[in-house]
């Protein structure tokens, strides 16, 4: 097996043993780079030698960041912009690229640069080959032959290993296998190594014993993996990145990118040789397709499947849905239901969402805030696309929920948007633009988007929202959004808590006890009280225990942690209504 085990390490080199990846020692993709690109860009067709110096000081000036650098900043970070395509150096001169002339209209068009730069960066980043004519001279006479002779595609080599070794890669395999590879077709041979590696290592092996059966770990400034994996990962400042450390030795990929990581890796890229400094960037720098794709001019998604059918489950002399409706005939288009969990909330906003649409489901939309859920997710934003006849997909800007559904209410008939756990997410980042446009008054009036696309919020367009107001890992509402709605209270309620007992076939006798227990929880629970709909299941004194067990006691245990008093109050009411008085 360590024969075996050699052989395949030694093809994964490519018989390349003093072979390893060069890289750029500063990452495009940080705060303070990407301010430095702004800059730079209005350089572009000047002599390097002299930009540079007015760059750094320019730099210096926004930031308070001098450098100390030999040469400048600029002059080190030059090559990562390199590394992604932006901006090149041709007879001495910045040239931005088309690519790079992208990359500043989107820094300036867009609320989250991440809502494009994942998709747009990907693209970019898999075009790049390790062997190019932009690349660092100097190396040393056998490394600069031995680059000469790879095929390798940095970024998507990562990626690919990667996807295929279960969505992650550890700094060791990084520094034994990834930056040594020096041919594309040693790649699935270098996935093999890395699984073998890691049963090795799984068994106990210490790395003494590993080093005498795998290639040694790359060492020194060439062995640190975070220039290559910042930009791989696409890291800007606190957002999302598109590969996460969930530990000091460990890369894995945010599984939220993994259509577009496997929407890239579909389509291998194909090595060029001989090209010019000037004809490789020109190439490498081409813009990225962000256009709708053919036969969709709008750039709109598709309608989701709403096979999903919900039936009216209120009474027609509803209280609520009364008050709501006539809400809606004054004027009114937005709804928030608050109040503590179990309170129907959620099955409270889809019946009234049914009932205003006459139980046309096609005319409903849901969707759940939470903490990652941002403006590209609500409104719109991009997504990969294969595009006949392309090698790489295009990244396409579609509409997403929210211009949906107000598509959806151009027809004419209501609609409704039903938004669960409104508090979850930044609202107010969430609906950027479209916030003063929610009102009344501002219905059916066109509005500009950050991408330059205008959208309207049809007047017949019903948004029905809910929130727990006393969730403790949720933000505040700001003042500005919650304006805007309706708010109406979800409470607790012993009439629908009998009527749900009953429907269940629950003894008008267990009723009653459940009632008075419930009475107790509302006196001693905290924001608002207990929910009825916290009882739905129960049918008898067993589902009852069953409910207090895995439910009701690690609730109150939690809630009222700090009130030992009613706690024993709650445990006892509970006691003795199983007990039976």
């Amino acid at each position: 097996m360590p024969d075996q085990i050699e052989a395949s390490s030694n093809n994964a080199n490519g018989g390349a043993g003093d072979f390893y990846w060069h890289q750029a020692r500063d990452s495009s993709l940080t705060p303070r780079a990407i301010q430095m690109f702004q800059i730079a860009a209005r350089h572009d067709g000047e002599d390097f030698d002299a930009a540079k110096h007015l760059i750094d000081d320019e730099y210096a000036t926004i930031t308070g960041n001098v450098s100390e650098r030999h040469g400048g900043k600029f002059q080190t970070a030059i090559q990562a912009y390199r590394e992604t395509g932006w901006i090149a150096v041709h007879e001495g001169k910045i040239s931005v690229t088309a690519a790079g002339h992208q990359a500043l209209a989107l820094l300036g068009d867009l609320p989250s640069f991440l809502g494009a730069v994942p998709p747009f960066l990907l693209e970019l980043l898999a075009r790049f080959q390790l062997n190019n004519p932009e690349r660092p001279t100097g190396r040393g006479e056998g490394t600069t032959t031995l680059r000469d002779s790879s095929d390798i595609f940095p970024y998507w080599t990562i990626w690919k290993i990667m996807r295929e070794c279960d969505d992650r890669v550890t700094i060791k395999e990084l520094q034994r296998f990834v930056f040594r590879l020096h041919r594309q077709e040693d790649i699935q041979a270098t996935i093999e190594s890395i699984r073998e590696f890691r049963s090795n290592a799984n068994s106990g092996k210490t790395e003494a014993e590993l080093d005498l059966v795998f290639p040694p770990r790359l060492t020194g400034a060439n062995a640190e993996p975070k220039y290559w994996m910042g930009r791989a990962g696409t890291q800007i400042g606190r957002l999302p990145p598109l590969i996460e450390k969930p530990d000091s030795s460990t890369y894995q990929f945010n599984r939220y990118y993994l259509p577009m990581i496997d929407a890239v890796l579909a389509n291998e890229p194909v090595f060029q040789e001989a090209l010019s400094a000037e004809s490789w960037m020109a190439d490498f720098g081409r813009p990225v397709d962000l256009e709708p794709a053919a036969g969709d001019s709008n750039g709109r998604s598709k309608p989701t499947d709403e096979s999903e059918q919900i039936d009216v489950g209120i009474d027609d002399d509803d209280a609520l849905a009364l008050e709501v409706e006539q809400l809606i005939k004054d004027g009114s288009r937005s709804f928030l239901l608050t109040g503590p969990p179990g309170t129907s909330k959620s099955w409270y906003a889809r019946q009234l969402a049914s009932r205003i649409v006459s139980g046309n489901a096609a005319q409903i939309r849901l969707v759940q805030f939470h903490a990652s859920y941002g403006y590209e997710d609500f409104m719109e934003g991009f997504v990969p696309e294969l595009v006949p006849g392309q090698q790489l997909p295009s990244f396409v800007r579609q509409w997403k929920v929210f211009a949906e559904v107000c598509r959806l209410a151009e027809n004419g008939e209501m609609a409704v948007l039903v938004i669960d756990e409104f508090s979850r997410g930044d609202a107010g980042r969430i609906f950027g633009e479209a916030l003063t446009y929610m009102e009344p008054d501002y219905r059916d009036k066109p509005f500009r988007l950050s991408s330059g696309r205008t959208l309207s919020i049809p007047a017949n367009l019903v948004i029905i929202a809910t929130m727990n107001p006393n969730d403790r890992s949720v933000s505040a509402i700001d003042v500005a959004m919650q304006r805007r709605f309706e708010v109406i209270q979800m409470k607790p309620d012993s009439k629908i808590l009998k009527d749900l007992l009953a429907m269940n076939g629950v003894s008008d006798e267990l009723v009653d006890r459940v009632l008075v227990f419930f009475n107790v929880c509302q006196e001693v629970m905290p924001h608002g009280g207990l929910g009825h709909a916290y009882f739905m299941a129960v049918r008898d004194e067993d589902s009852l225990q069953r409910l207090w067990d895995y439910k009701l006691s690690p609730l109150f245990e939690q809630e009222l942690k700090y009130v030992p008093e009613d706690l024993e109050r709650i445990s006892l009411a509970f006691n003795t209504m199983i007990a039976g008085w």
